[in-house]
């Protein structure tokens, strides 16, 4: 029977290792060739980190012969080691560790960065952290293709936002008594490749102060929220949608844009009228069905079932099956959140308050489009200026609501070079929860 000492001294030879790695020491190189110490079905290319890895490559080039030694190894998860690699007296990379969880405990990844500053500290996120990170989004615009800027304010949901997703992992970074980094990602069951129980990580709300972008903050944020410690455990795809178009460093990462394929958030203007009270009950076989007889093919979607479409509505008090509107041929659930957006194009700014469409489904798209315009009063009598969307421009829905559509902002859809032709093949389902 394996003794949690002997998993603890076989991390121990493994962590000596990455040493001697960032030491450019031949023999470690080939013994990760053998697969003696990393994963062989990890996708991390050691040639590519110790040829391009910035920070190490100039270290060598001032210093010459390098001789790390570790120091205050920490556990932070279970199955994530974080160290640090010194020189001399100086701390010069935080090393974050990824091991199998048990023996003979190969690598499965790990990254590194230079250390942050004595002031900055990263810690989970906590529903007190809110109103912080409102501020932090309202300061990070983002920058689109068109010359717009483009600012996100959830205001008093924010919390909510992040309660709707299921499998949440998120964290924050602190500088005093500022918030100057958030980061989150979120597992969600999905179809894929014809397996009905893959699951999909959406990374997102990815957010740094322009204040500190010039640092490691983005690195380490990224590192203490990470996706592929669920690697192990579930069948994992993960793609980067709703990405700010102007985003050269996640494609630098490694994750460049899938051609022609956007996401689309269609924002429709909702006008005041009469507002109808006259709806079918909301039935929740009945929503799954239609929504189902929409989405079912589409990839990244996962069947409801009543049970799944009350676990959806029941996270939040402010989503719940009493939103949704339905007819025989459609249905919508709307999210009346009111989020406040702020366009600006050549100073002109406009400002949009969102209520979200969060599950809709259709017999035709345009019995999806007259449901929009029945609602549009209930809508608007409630505060909002629009209805948001959220689906892929190759839907047969995208062009009926484009034509009604007062803002449409498309994104890229990054992935990893090697699931990029999946993409392409079939349109994906978009779930605006993930936004």
């Amino acid at each position: 029977m394996t003794t949690s000492n002997e998993i603890e001294a076989q991390k121990q030879v493994r962590l000596d290792w990455i040493r001697r790695v960032y030491n450019s020491d031949t023999e470690a190189i080939s013994q990760a060739a053998s697969d003696e110490h990393l994963l062989d079905n990890t996708n991390f290319d050691l040639k590519m980190f110790i040829d391009t890895y910035r920070p190490l490559t100039k270290l060598k080039e001032a210093r010459g012969d390098l001789d790390f030694r570790i120091e205050n190894v920490r556990h932070e998860h279970p199955d994530v080691t974080f160290v640090d690699l010194c020189l001399d007296d100086e701390h010069i990379f935080e090393a974050y560790v990824r091991f199998e969880s048990e023996l003979p405990c190969h690598v499965m990844y790990w990254m590194s960065y230079p250390p942050l500053p004595a002031s900055v500290t990263i810690r989970k996120y906590e529903a007190k952290d809110a109103a912080k990170c409102v501020e932090l989004e309202r300061a990070c615009p983002m920058e689109m293709l068109d010359g717009s800027s483009w600012v996100i304010d959830r205001g008093e949901y924010f919390d909510d936002y992040l309660k709707l997703m299921a499998g949440l992992d998120a964290a924050v970074v602190e500088a005093g008594d500022r918030i100057v980094g958030f980061y989150d990602c979120a597992l969600r069951p999905i179809s894929y490749q014809d397996n009905p129980e893959a699951f999909c990580v959406y990374q997102h709300h990815y957010r740094v102060h322009p204040d500190f972008r010039a640092g490691s903050v983005s690195q380490a944020l990224a590192s203490y929220v990470d996706p592929r410690r669920t690697f192990e455990k579930y069948d994992v795809q993960f793609p980067y949608s709703m990405v700010d178009p102007n985003n050269a460093h996640l494609q630098n990462m490694g994750f460049p844009p899938v051609p022609e394929v956007a996401i689309a958030r269609l924002s429709i203007p909702v006008k005041a009228g009469r507002v109808t009270n006259e709806w079918l009950p909301n039935d929740s076989s009945a929503i799954s069905e239609l929504i189902n007889a929409t989405h079912g093919s589409r990839s990244f979607f996962q069947i409801y079932s009543e049970q799944s479409l009350a676990d959806r509505t029941q996270r939040v008090s402010s989503y719940s099956i009493d939103c949704f509107r339905r007819t025989e041929e459609a249905v919508i659930g709307i999210w009346q959140v009111n989020e406040r957006n702020y366009t600006v194009t050549d100073d002109d700014p406009k400002e949009l308050r969102l209520a979200f469409v969060l599950d809709y489904g259709f017999v035709e798209p345009e019995d999806l489009v007259s449901l929009v315009d029945v609602i549009s009063p209930e809508v608007a009598a409630n505060g909002a200026t629009h209805l948001c969307f959220l689906c892929d421009t190759r839907a047969p829905e995208f062009q009926f609501l484009e034509e009604r559509s007062e803002d449409v902002q498309k994104f890229a859809l990054h992935t990893l070079p090697w699931l990029a032709d999946e993409f392409t093949k079939e349109v994906l389902y978009c779930d605006a929860i993930y936004c």
